[in-house]
């Protein structure tokens, strides 16, 4: 994994001096993306050599990946879309939200049932084992939803609030079920 977070950088910085058909002015793809990424392979480099913890070390190169993996993904999609990267208030409150929700799916798989935060449903709340598989869950499906609607809202830069909120709507629907299931799956082994 660490030689995926090393050569990540590397063929972005590659991309970015050897593409011709990126306009000049656009800053962002040819060199914010490539130094984003270089910095955060040297950031999660020194991160995992200070952690003592090996399952640490593991989730902090997974994130760096994931992490490094969108942001090559931005770069590639605004050289094969040929125009460079506008940023408009709109999409800056899109982003915003896509932010909120990975940071929002990053703590539910670590919260206790609360009356608060998390996938709150009676099922949920009566047994901590279906709360955590649920909430670990539901986690996960934000996260991805927050990375899809950053995506979205640089990518596309008119009417993509229904489509985020088709995102979240369908993210409620699918956790709620399998939620569901999971306490279905707990009665009967009772």
């Amino acid at each position: 994994m660490k030689f995926f977070i090393v050569c990540i950088p590397i063929v972005s910085m590659l991309i970015a001096m050897f593409t011709s058909n990126i306009s000049t002015e656009d800053f962002i793809a040819r060199w914010v993306l490539p130094i984003c990424l270089v910095l955060t392979a040297i950031t999660s480099v020194i991160t995992v050599s200070s952690q003592k913890n090996s399952g640490s070390k593991s989730t902090i190169l997974l994130m760096t990946l994931l992490s490094q993996c969108v942001l090559i993904t931005f770069q590639i999609s605004f050289i094969l879309l040929e125009k460079p990267i506008e940023i408009t208030n709109d999409v800056y409150a899109r982003i915003i939200v896509g932010i909120m929700m990975f940071i929002l799916g990053n703590f539910m798989p670590r919260t206790k049932p609360n009356a608060a935060f998390g996938l709150r449903l009676p099922w949920t709340l009566s047994n901590e084992i279906v709360w955590r598989k649920s909430n670990f869950f539901a986690g996960y499906l934000l996260m991805l939803a927050g990375i899809l609607v950053i995506c979205l809202s640089i990518l596309f830069k008119e009417n993509t609030e229904i489509i985020i909120l088709s995102v979240v709507l369908c993210i409620v629907i699918f956790a709620t079920l399998v939620s569901y299931a999971y306490h279905r799956k707990m009665l009967s082994v009772s």
